[in-house]
């Protein structure tokens, strides 16, 4: 479905907006204005595009008018009372009731007082606005339709298929954009809008809305403003210069909108600077308009709502209305006078009686249309100006512009587009050499199609046809998965780019429904395939034999093997459950692995079993292979359920699996472990402590020996006694766990490099260990406390006996006061390392961390090398797989259209990223090094690039050894 957008005014240039946009056979006309530059017949737009026979009725489903602002609206009565349009029209509460004033207000200065040929009448502009429906009961249609108000985000039903919705646009009061829905299509025009506040109305405001075109006004397609108080400065400095000088100051301006930003400027600063010189309003429309304003407050900015709850901010202190006999009075003022462009009407009469003198002032505060007076002096300051009757004037007036345009500018054009990201857009209400480079700057920094036709030129964009599916929970499941992609920079930026894989299911007579993969079976009552592995096992036999004898070898090898298994034999195959094995007698078969010729006689046996089998062995890997961080058993648990299944070992000893990466996983869990608590117990930290307790104990030896003759008055000898206890009892404590480690590391050692697993004698020697780690350590625990409680004792004797103690033992006090004082000092020593460590930590060590890894000059894994690494997706089983225990697989992903890998099976122990520590979400990419060990692809990836070495193993995947490091 396409979307033409046909312009028939404003196209490359800035008057008579006239957009008319078709979309699937709806026609909506957005805006009906007149160029106010010109007085022929390119006034208008040229209607006859839209149809050739005149049926407006039925060429167009509706008007949209965004403002009351001649350009938007002056050829609406043509278009209705003269074109004959009766379809509806949609517009803002404020710009219908002020709409009527602007076109009254321009017709009265351009026939009456300019004598051009009038194309539409008062009487038009009544029928126009006040247009009504008339229906009759038994004709299924309506002759004429109502000039529809809106609000803002009021969604309105044109019809069955036609949806619009006003947004705030911030330009004038009563400035909406529009958002217009047909089906899946949805476009926005914007009319004219700005994107910052100013003193009476807020910024426009819009949803983030899906887009198949936007259509936006680039009045200042190039032009960026800055702030708006030095434009604000600068104008009030330009007309107090003027008035003080004793000149007058006269300010074009539309009745609407700009005046009255003006106004309340000049208002608040008269008050502010004391100035008695008198501001006046050209009477009529302006009056008027600020009776609509007083009324439709709550279209104006939030500042002037909060200043209305006191005053009406549009009560001016020192505005007054202005009479025509004032033109000639002497003395400064300022006059607001329309029309804004000099064009026709009260503004131009004044100034061509206030242009000849050099002590007047023209603000021109906005935008100028081409071809009036306005424009002809902000392109220079002329000396003479041309009127339209041919009459010339002097300028000697000083000529002050100033921005005060209530357009946005480029970089609000910029911000809006990028903010509704639309698939097309098209720009209206400009100048061609500004459009263009605009254009260039939404497609090449967007990359966004931009269009910038001419008047009387279609556009034609696709539109997005949208299917309406509901979702399953476990495609919103996996949808949710993270995989991430972490952005080089000083700073962490994690964004998920991704698409979400799902299929969609379009059954006869219901709704749509995207599910996952693993569902889709459910979804259309299918049963799953069941997925066979085969393999031509050699095994290895003692003589001849017929086929029979054979398959009685292999049962007695087998239950060597297995204990208890429950083998069903025939004549020549066995079976243990699912598994069957037969005698293979082929030369070559399909399922057989080269091996290398042995002089003892080798059978083959033809295996076959299912994928949930291959589950069973991977559980019975996990059951031998439990973490050391949990225990063996469950006390719940019998034995029997304990032991791994005769299938399932004799499937382990077929495939070979070995459940490596959980094995290399405990292990570096254990020594992280261990080197978290064995720095204690290193042999200079206890050749240290042993010899300062033993020189302890052995001072109080030889120090109650040579006191004998001493008589303290305190049972101090008894607690110097009992010190020397604890030092000797913390000695052989400390001694017993050294000695304890020492020998489990050297029989791990040992035992690990003559077997390959870990047997169940392996869980119990832990587990006798670790009681005797828990003895040593719960003893010394309360050796300490009792030591402190000791010293407490020791401290209240040494005080209590005083000076006599003194006196009648002063070895032991002596020496009583030593003990104490070791004590003390070393727990100050230890608070006070405690403290360095921190502070070293926070501040220091991460710096000498940094200094170090610069200096080692770790290598990285280039772009080109982590594209050689397996790239595997994660698919999690599901309880709709009935025989699979397992969470999960790891199936391969081709690169540069070779798959490199095989599909691999995963444990619950396994399916998590020891990285990141999370589990794998179902659809996450993983990669696997040359070591086996699996991880997160963006984890590993950012891993590698510092560090070419696997996490687990320190396996440098550059140089094929282990780092030692």
């Amino acid at each position: 479905m396409a979307i033409d957008c046909l312009v028939l005014g404003a196209g490359q240039e800035i008057g008579k907006s006239c957009v008319v946009v078709t979309i699937n056979g709806k026609r909506i006309m957005f805006d009906c204005g007149m160029h106010m530059g010109c007085d022929d017949h390119n006034r208008y737009p040229d209607f006859s595009l839209v149809s050739k026979s005149g049926d407006f009725d039925n060429a167009i489903s509706c008007i949209i008018i965004t403002h009351f602002h001649m350009d938007h609206v002056g050829a609406l009565p043509y278009f209705t009372e003269v074109c004959g349009y009766n379809g509806p029209i949609y517009m803002s509460y404020p710009t219908k009731a002020l709409s009527p004033l602007m076109l009254e207000d321009y017709r009265r200065v351009m026939v009456d007082r300019r004598g051009e040929d009038e194309l539409f009448t008062t009487a038009h502009i009544a029928n126009c606005m006040k247009k009504d429906s008339v229906s009759i009961s038994w004709l299924p249609f309506v002759f004429f339709y109502v000039v529809i108000a809106i609000d803002l985000k009021q969604t309105i039903q044109v019809d069955e298929d036609l949806h619009i919705r006003a947004y705030y646009a911030g330009h004038v009061l009563g400035a909406v954009m529009v958002y217009v829905k047909v089906g899946d299509a949805a476009i926005v025009y914007t009319g004219d809008y700005n994107m910052t506040t100013d003193r009476h109305l807020g910024a426009a405001k819009i949803d983030r809305l899906q887009l198949d075109l936007l259509i936006s006004e680039s009045t200042y397609a190039t032009t960026i403003r800055g702030s708006k108080y030095p434009r604000e400065r600068e104008f009030l400095q330009a007309v107090h210069k003027c008035v003080a000088g004793g000149g007058k100051a006269l300010i074009p301006s539309f009745a609407l909108g700009r005046a009255q930003e003006l106004c309340m400027l000049l208002d608040d600063y008269w008050e502010r600077m004391n100035i008695k010189v008198p501001i006046y309003f050209s009477s009529g429309l302006t009056i008027q308009a600020n009776m609509y304003y007083k009324m439709l407050i709550s279209w104006t900015s939030q500042n002037v709502k909060e200043k209305h709850n006191t005053h009406n901010p549009f009560d001016f202190k020192n505005v007054k209305d202005f009479d025509r006999s004032l033109i000639h009075a002497p003395g400064p003022c300022v006059l607001f006078a329309t029309p804004g462009m000099l064009c026709a009407g009260f503004s131009l009469e004044v100034f061509k009686h206030w242009a000849p003198s050099p002590i007047n002032l023209v603000a021109l505060p906005g935008y100028s249309v081409a071809g009036t007076v306005g424009h002809k002096l902000m392109s220079g300051k002329p000396t003479t100006v041309d009127l339209y009757n041919g009459t010339k004037v002097d300028v000697r007036c000083k000529i002050h512009q100033v921005a005060f345009s209530p357009h946005t500018d480029a970089k609000g054009i910029m911000d809006l587009t990028k903010f509704l990201s639309p698939k097309n857009v098209v720009l209206v209400h400009g100048e061609k050499p500004s459009m263009m480079t605009l254009k260039d700057k939404i497609t090449s920094e967007l990359d966004i199609p931009c269009f910038v036709p001419a008047n009387g030129e279609t556009v034609s964009v696709a539109s997005t046809t949208y299917i309406k599916a509901n979702a399953s929970d476990m495609f919103l499941t996996s949808c949710s998965s993270p995989n991430f992609k972490f952005s080089n920079s000083t700073q962490l930026r994690v964004t998920d780019q991704r698409t979400a894989d799902g299929v969609l299911v379009i059954e006869k007579s219901k709704k749509a429904k995207i599910v996952h993969q693993d569902e889709v079976s459910d979804v259309l009552h299918e049963k799953n395939h069941v997925v066979s592995l085969a393999y031509c096992c050699p095994v290895k036999v003692k003589g001849e034999s017929d086929d029979v004898d054979l398959i009685k070898q292999l049962s007695a090898k087998i239950l060597k093997t297995v204990s208890g298994a429950e083998i069903h034999e025939s004549e020549n195959c066995l079976q243990i459950g699912s598994f069957n094995g037969t005698l293979c007698l082929k030369d070559k078969c399909v399922h057989r692995r080269d091996i290398s010729s042995s002089s003892e006689a080798v059978v083959f046996l033809c295996c076959n079993w299912s994928a949930a089998d291959l589950e069973l062995d991977s559980t019975a890997a996990r059951d031998q292979h439990a973490p050391l961080l949990r225990p063996r058993h469950d006390g719940s648990s019998s034995s029997s359920s304990a032991r791994p299944t005769a299938l399932a070992v004799l499937l382990g000893r077929i495939t070979g699996h070995r459940a490596p990466s959980m094995l290399v996983r405990e292990t570096a869990a254990r020594a992280l472990e261990e080197r978290r608590i064995d720095w204690g117990y290193s042999k200079p930290v206890v050749a240290a402590d042993i010899l300062w307790n033993a020189a302890l104990v052995l001072a109080s030896a030889v120090m109650l020996v040579g006191t004998v003759e001493e008589r303290p008055n305190e049972p101090i000898r008894v607690w110097i006694c009992g010190y020397g206890l604890q030092c000797l009892i913390h000695v052989v404590l400390v001694w017993s766990e050294y000695w304890r480690r020492n020998t489990t590391r050297r029989a791990r050692d040992l035992e690990s490099g003559d077997h390959e697993d870990y047997t169940e004698y392996d869980y119990e020697q832990d587990s006798d260990n670790s009681t005797t780690y828990s003895f040593a350590k719960r003893c010394e625990s309360i050796n300490t406390v009792i030591s402190f409680i000791w010293w407490i004792i020791g401290f209240y004797w040494v005080v209590e006996g005083g000076d006599k103690l003194l006196g009648e033992a002063p070895n032991l006090y002596w020496l009583s006061v030593i003990f104490l004082a070791i004590d003390v000092f070393f727990a100050i020593f230890c608070v006070v390392l405690a403290c360095l460590v921190g502070i070293a930590l926070c501040c220091c060590l991460p710096c000498i961390i940094a200094l170090l890894y610069a200096v080692a000059g770790t290598e990285g894994v280039s772009e080109a090398e982590l594209g050689v690494l397996p790239l595997y997706k994660f698919k999690a089983f599901h309880s709709n797989e009935k025989n699979i225990t397992g969470p999960g697989k790891m199936v391969p992903i081709p690169t540069d259209g070779l798959c490199l890998a095989t599909e691999r099976t995963l444990l619950a122990e396994d399916a998590d990223c020891c990285i990141c520590l999370s589990s794998y979400e179902d659809g996450a990419e993983l990669h696997a090094l040359p070591c086996n060990h699996h991880f997160h692809s963006t984890c590993i990836v950012k891993w590698l690039k510092m560090r070419a070495t696997c996490p687990l193993c320190k396996y440098n995947i550059l140089k094929g050894t282990t780092d030692q490091s």
